[in-house]
Formats: structure tokens, C-alpha cells, sequence
């Protein structure tokens, strides 16, 4: 057993969660799960937990509110990653691939913007999933897959979304994307930051410290480090925390009412959405619910500008033959 990062075998045991043994590199700090379950085990893990019996059906309104409801910070979101991939490559229309699409929203928001995308996924259940749903197709590819399915085709922009941390073998896969990449191709990884204020805070009881879902604990150096030894160079790094995600994940009332609804739905066997609302805060419910947030925001804007200690981090990765742009 050695760190992926820094390939030292200095490693101990840091601690066991949901029956998962994470250790820690004592030269550079890094976290991972050992021994690695299986893909088999994975793949069932994904069909089981992402795929259900009424899961077109709630892609079918995940999209209409999607295209329909102009309080959407998701939307917000790619529209951002978007437009700072076409800046970064001076281009109107990208090639994009996107790399665990889940049920192809992202895939099916750059095909009705004029880009050509197109998504991946490691199980065929939860590929299929939005087949037929979405403007744009997901594949079921392995990684060993890319090259032969892709040929000499190349990609201007691919995009990980909380995705990377889920990989069995990340070194590999950031070798195969790199050859997919066109010259001066962008890979944008957006990875939760396990150098956050909460994830120090937390320790093993942070959110985002979850195997077999999340498998390595990246942050900035760690990730940084990869890329470089896969050939590639860092341009950009930021972290923060979105109403699309993390800020109602994690600084919501919704924490104490999900577990307390979690608790109604398993002893009376009661149906009570304990989803996210995922809204920007324009009602009273919403603000209520991200009291909070506001309590904290002073302290969580202080150590993100100054430490990089927001909850997701996104690094935008280039080939290191090109030049970074300034």
C-alpha cells in the first residue's frame, strides 16, 4: 500500500466509517479508503442507491423545473463553468465530455445552448436512466473504455462534478482524459474539499467522508499533485459554498429535520421528501432554514477568501505543453 499522491508507504489507519477502513499518508496527509471494494461492488452500490423504479419520472420534473423556474442556482452554476470554459478557449461552441453525468442534466443543458456534449457512466442502469429524456446521450464506459469508444475524436472541455472522488483509479483516468483533450483542451474537476473548515472540524463525522460513495479525500495539494503527475498543469483553483449544494447540506436547518423525518419514514413507514429545497432564499421558509448560514457567514466568507476552506473545490487543469492564460 502506497499514497497515490507522494507514493510514500508511511501510511497508518485513521479510522473505520460505515464499515470502511480510511488511512492517512504520514508524509503528505492524504486520505483514502483500503482496501478498495471491488467495480462489482461499486456498480451495485450506484444501481442500488441511484437508480429506482420512479427515477424517470423525477427526471422528467427535475427538468421541466430546470428549464422553467427562474430561481435555479444549478443552472446558475453551469452556466458560470460554461462560460469560463469558452473564455479559457476563446470558443462560442465546445466539445464537451462529462465524466459520471448521473441523469445527463448537465449534458442536456449544453446541447440546448449550441454545444455538442456528451456524458459517461459507470453502470448501464444509470446510463439509461435519462435515455430518451435529455437532449444528448450518456454512455456506459469504463475507463479502459474511452479510447477505443472515442477513436481520434477530441474534446475541447471535460467536466467532474463530485465525481473524481468516487474513481478507483484516478492516476488512470486522468491519463485517458488528457489524451482526449484537444491542445489546449480544459478539464474542470469540482471534488469536495476535505481541507475545509468544516471537514477539519468534523473529522470522520464530515458529510463528505462517506465510502464507498467517496473513496480518496482530496484538497488543493493533493489534487494538484495528481494532475501534475498525469502531465498535466493547474490554471485556476477556487473553493466556495452554493445554495446548488453545500450550503443547505451543510449550514441548513434541514440537517436536524431530515434526521428527525428519517426517523417518522423508518419506524411508521412514512413517505416525507427530505429533499434540499436547492432554491436561492426568497421565501420565509427558505431563510428560516438557512439561519445558520447567516449566523456563520461572516466566519465561512473569511476562511474561504483567505484559506481556500470552502466545502467544494474546483481546479481547472490544462496539458502542461500549453501555456497557462493570464
Amino acid at each position: 500500500m502506497e499514497c497515490i499522491c507522494c507514493n510514500s508507504s508511511d501510511t497508518r489507519k485513521k479510522f473505520k466509517k460505515n464499515n470502511f477502513h480510511i488511512y492517512e499518508c504520514s508524509s503528505c496527509g492524504f486520505q483514502f479508503v483500503y482496501p478498495m471494494p471491488s467495480a462489482s461492488i461499486i456498480e451495485a452500490h450506484y444501481n442500488k442507491t441511484r437508480v429506482s423504479s420512479d427515477i424517470r419520472d423525477k427526471i422528467k420534473k427535475y427538468l421541466l423545473d430546470f428549464n422553467t423556474n427562474p430561481n435555479n442556482p444549478k443552472r446558475d452554476w453551469y452556466d458560470g463553468i460554461v462560460t469560463k470554459a469558452s473564455k479559457y478557449l476563446n470558443l462560442k461552441s465546445l466539445n464537451i465530455l462529462e465524466i459520471g453525468s448521473a441523469y445527463g442534466y448537465f449534458i442536456d443543458y449544453c446541447n440546448n445552448r449550441g454545444h455538442k456534449a456528451i456524458g459517461t457512466e459507470v453502470t448501464q442502469a444509470f446510463a439509461d436512466a435519462s435515455k430518451g429524456l435529455i437532449n444528448g446521450e450518456v454512455l456506459c464506459l469504463k475507463t479502459d473504455e474511452y479510447t477505443k469508444y472515442f477513436g481520434e475524436k477530441k474534446f475541447d472541455f471535460i467536466y467532474l462534478e463530485h465525481v473524481f472522488e468516487h474513481v478507483l483509479d484516478p492516476h488512470e483516468l486522468l491519463e485517458t482524459l488528457k489524451d482526449l483533450l484537444t491542445d489546449r483542451g480544459l478539464i474542470i474537476l469540482v471534488v469536495p474539499n476535505h481541507k475545509s473548515f468544516l471537514a477539519r472540524l468534523a473529522g470522520k463525522h464530515y458529510l463528505w467522508t462517506n465510502p464507498p460513495d467517496h473513496l480518496y479525500y482530496y484538497d488543493r495539494n493533493s489534487l494538484q499533485t495528481l494532475a501534475g503527475k498525469a502531465g498535466l498543469q493547474t490554471v485556476e483553483t477556487y473553493s466556495g459554498d452554493y445554495y446548488h449544494r453545500s450550503i443547505y447540506q451543510f449550514y441548513s436547518l434541514d440537517l436536524f429535520k431530515h434526521t428527525f423525518y428519517r426517523v417518522l419514514n423508518k419506524l411508521f413507514k412514512m413517505k416525507i421528501n427530505t429533499q434540499h429545497s436547492y432554491k436561492y432564499p426568497r421565501n420565509a421558509a427558505d431563510i428560516i432554514t438557512l439561519i445558520p448560514y447567516w449566523v456563520m457567514y461572516p466566519l465561512i466568507n473569511l476562511l474561504n477568501k483567505k484559506y481556500g476552506m470552502g466545502n467544494e473545490l474546483t481546479m481547472i487543469l490544462q496539458k502542461e505543453t500549453v501555456h497557462s492564460p493570464k
